[in-house]
């Protein structure tokens, strides 16, 4: 005789217990509702993020739990919490076997909604794990910038080679310049007055304004 029938029998005989009645509901759940199929599903197969998701993709790894069928399974995902309008190719595990799904094409900065979708040995019944999330990275963007050091202009140094360093400088056209330092070079001064500094800083600031407006 079956579960269902023995509770029922037990209703009409008057048995019926509070613990009966209340693990007839939890077995109709669990039959008969998603939530039911979700828990079972989530008994023979898991899906996880891989690493940390990039600012266009991101891999989730699926893993079959089961020792006896093979599984189908596919990812659909998007961005609102409420709908999936995307989804991955469908791959094939075999029992306790693990496969990586990537997704592509994602937007940057953004929060992914996915959740797995799997049906057991080849039924067309696809079940559904959890909804999880991550979030992709901002976009990388590319940048130049420049970096000199020491350019001292005194007498060991050239000009003409000084002019030529700041025209790739400025045809580079870096977002920025970084100086290290070392450039006035006033410590040498014989005389170290207020003119003869003051000169040292004219004669750089010649040389700077060929840089033009960047920073």
């Amino acid at each position: 005789m079956s579960r269902a029938k023995k509770l029922i029998l037990n209703w009409a005989t008057g048995s019926l217990s509070r613990r009966n009645l209340i693990r007839g509901s939890v077995i109709a759940l669990l039959t008969s509702t998603s939530i039911g199929r979700v828990m079972a599903a989530s008994k023979i197969v898991s899906a996880s993020l891989f690493g940390a998701a990039s600012s266009t993709s991101a891999t989730i790894t699926v893993k079959s739990l089961s020792s006896t069928n093979s599984i189908q399974a596919y990812v659909e995902y998007g961005y609102l919490k409420t709908g999936y309008e995307l989804k991955s190719s469908t791959i094939q595990l075999a029992k306790g076997a693990s496969q990586n799904i990537v997704l592509i094409g994602l937007k940057p900065a953004s929060t992914i909604y996915y959740r797995l979708r799997y049906a057991s040995g080849t039924s067309k019944t696809f079940l559904s794990l959890p909804q999880s999330t991550f979030m992709t990275t901002k976009e990388l963007a590319n940048a130049t910038f420049a970096i000199q050091a020491d350019p001292h202009m005194d007498e060991n140094s050239s000009a003409d080679v000084y002019n030529g360093t700041l025209a790739q400088i400025v045809a580079a056209t870096p977002a920025f310049l970084m100086d290290l330092g070392d450039i006035f070079m006033v410590d040498k001064l014989p005389q170290k007055t207020e003119a003869n500094i003051r000169a040292r800083f004219e004669l750089m600031k010649g040389f700077y304004q060929k840089l033009g407006n960047i920073p």
